[in-house]
C-alpha cells in the first residue's frame, strides 16, 4: 500500500507539538507529539525579518526584553512607549514569530489545530497581514525538495499542506479598506500579491546566478521549484486563475527565441504535474495543457549549437517530459507520497459525540464549527455517524454526523471530510473500515453490524 502522508516530515525533524492532549481529551486515540513536522531536514524556518519600511529602529528581542537601536529611543534603551513606530513594529514582529511557529508545527492530519491558532491572532492592519504572509511564503520557499528515483521530477514535501492551511484561513481573517483603493484588501489578495513579488524576485535571482556563475545555484533552484509548486496548489484550490498558470509556463519555457535553462523545464514539469488534472477538467484548460506539452516536446528535441547533433538537455530533463506525457495519458494518477490515506467507520452517536468533544477541546474542529456548544447530531432514522481516522495511525481526526450512506457517493463523502479536516479533496484517498478503497463514483453501503 502507498505510504500515508500523515507526517510530511518524519518525527524528530521538527519542533515538538505544543498541544499534548490527554487520553481523556481525545476519546479515540490521543494525538502523539511525534506526529508533528517542520520544514524538513536541513531546512531552517526563516528568520523573522522586519517587513516594514525602515525609519524606526530594529527591535532586538533579548532575555524577555526588547531593545530598540533607533536614535529616537536612545542607544540600548529598554523599549517602552518612547517610539510609537517601534512599538507597532515590535507587536508586529511578535505576531510574525507566532505565525512562523504555528506553521512550522503543523500536522497534516490535524490542520485545523494550526488554522485555529493562526486565525485567533490579532491581524490589526494591512502591514501586519502582509508581514505574516511574507514569512509564511519564506517557509514555503524553504521547503524540502524531494526527487524521484530517476531524478527527472522534484516535488516539495509540505507545499500542499501549506496551501491547505492558507486556503482554510482565508475566510476567517479581517478585510481592510485602503485609501484610494476601491477594492478591499483581503487575505487572498495580499497572498497573491506576495506570491507574485516572490516569483519575480526569484526570476531576477536566477538571471543573476546565470550571469555570475553560468549556473543556477542549488538554493535558487530549490526555492524556485518550491514556489512554483505552491502556486500549482493554489490553482487547484481555485485561488489562482488558469491564465496565471499559462503566464508562468510562458515565462519558464514559452519564449520562442530563447533556450530555457534545464531547471526551468524542471519547474514546468512540476507545475504541470500538480495542475494537469484540474486543467483538463475544462475545455480551455485542456487546450492549454496540449499547448504546453507541444512546447515541452519541441524543447526536448532541441540539439546543441555546436553541430554535433547532441541533445541540448540531459536525459533526466527529457525523461521528465516522457513522465508528464504518461501521467496525462493515464488520467493523472496520484504521485507517491502526495495522498493522505483516511478511513471511515460507523459508530453510535454517543461515541461520535465524545470524539467530537475531544477534538473541540484541542481546537481540532473546522474553524467554522469552533463556536458550536455541542456536536451537530440529529436523531433521524437511516442516518449514521462516522469517525474519520488515518489508515495507519487509527487516530480520530474528524467526525461526520447525520449522513445517509445509501444516498452518498465516495466523492460526496470526501467533500465532507475535506471540510472537516481542511485537507483538500484531491489529496484524500478514502477507505472503509476493512481498508477497501472507496472510489469516487461508488455508492456507500452501511457497514453497521
Amino acid at each position: 500500500m502507498e505510504a500515508e502522508r500523515d507526517d510530511l516530515v518524519r518525527p524528530g525533524q521538527g519542533l515538538t507539538d505544543p498541544i499534548k492532549p490527554t487520553p481523556e481529551q481525545v476519546s479515540i486515540d490521543p494525538m502523539k507529539p511525534s506526529q508533528g513536522y517542520s520544514a524538513g531536514p536541513g531546512v531552517q524556518a526563516p528568520a523573522v525579518q522586519d517587513a516594514i519600511k525602515p525609519g524606526h529602529g530594529t527591535i532586538i528581542p533579548y532575555a524577555g526584553h526588547a531593545f530598540c537601536d533607533s536614535p529616537g529611543c536612545g542607544e540600548g534603551a529598554t523599549h517602552d512607549q518612547k517610539c510609537k513606530g517601534c512599538h507597532a513594529k515590535m507587536s508586529r514582529m511578535t505576531l510574525v514569530i507566532q505565525v512562523v511557529e504555528h506553521m512550522s508545527k503543523a500536522r497534516a492530519l490535524f490542520l485545523n489545530i494550526t488554522v485555529n491558532m493562526l486565525v485567533a491572532l490579532n491581524y490589526d492592519s494591512v502591514p501586519t497581514l502582509e508581514a505574516a504572509v511574507a514569512h509564511i511564503l519564506e517557509l514555503v520557499q524553504n521547503d524540502k525538495i524531494e526527487y524521484c528515483e530517476r531524478g527527472e521530477f522534484a516535488h516539495t514535501l509540505c507545499g500542499a499542506t501549506y496551501a491547505d492551511i492558507l486556503f482554510s484561513m482565508r475566510l476567517f481573517l479581517p478585510t481592510f479598506r485602503v485609501p484610494r483603493d476601491p477594492k478591499p484588501m483581503t487575505f487572498t489578495r495580499i497572498l497573491l500579491n506576495v506570491v507574485q513579488d516572490a516569483f519575480e524576485a526569484l526570476a531576477k535571482q536566477f538571471k543573476a546566478d546565470l550571469d555570475a556563475l553560468e549556473e543556477m545555484s542549488e538554493q535558487t533552484r530549490n526555492r524556485f521549484i518550491a514556489l512554483v509548486s505552491f502556486i500549482g496548489h493554489l490553482f487547484n484550490r481555485r485561488l489562482v486563475a488558469s491564465r496565471v498558470v499559462a503566464q508562468i509556463i510562458h515565462d519558464l519555457v514559452g519564449v520562442k527565441d530563447r533556450r530555457p535553462h534545464e531547471n526551468h523545464l524542471r519547474c514546468a514539469y512540476e507545475l504541470l504535474q500538480i495542475v494537469g488534472k484540474e486543467l483538463d477538467t475544462t475545455s480551455q484548460g485542456n487546450v492549454l495543457m496540449t499547448q504546453f506539452q507541444k512546447r515541452l516536446q519541441e524543447l526536448t528535441h532541441t540539439r546543441t549549437l555546436e553541430g554535433d547533433d547532441e541533445p541540448l538537455y540531459s536525459l533526466k530533463a527529457r525523461g521528465g517530459n516522457d513522465a508528464l506525457n504518461e501521467a496525462r495519458f493515464k488520467g493523472w494518477p496520484p504521485r507517491p507520497a502526495t495522498q493522505i490515506l483516511l478511513k471511515y467507520e460507523e459508530v453510535d452517536h454517543e461515541l461520535a459525540i465524545k470524539a467530537w468533544d475531544g477534538l473541540k477541546d484541542v481546537s481540532a474542529l473546522p474553524p467554522g464549527d469552533m463556536h458550536l456548544d455541542r456536536a451537530p447530531y440529529r436523531e433521524k432514522e437511516g442516518n449514521v455517524q462516522m469517525l474519520i481516522s488515518g489508515v495507519m495511525t487509527a487516530t480520530t481526526n474528524a467526525v461526520v454526523f447525520n449522513k445517509n450512506l445509501s444516498a452518498l457517493t465516495g466523492a460526496q463523502l470526501k467533500e465532507e471530510i475535506s471540510y472537516q479536516t481542511s485537507i483538500h479533496v484531491s489529496e484524500i484517498r478514502l477507505f472503509n473500515k476493512d481498508c477497501v478503497e472507496v472510489m469516487d463514483d461508488a455508492k456507500l453501503l452501511s457497514q453497521a453490524p
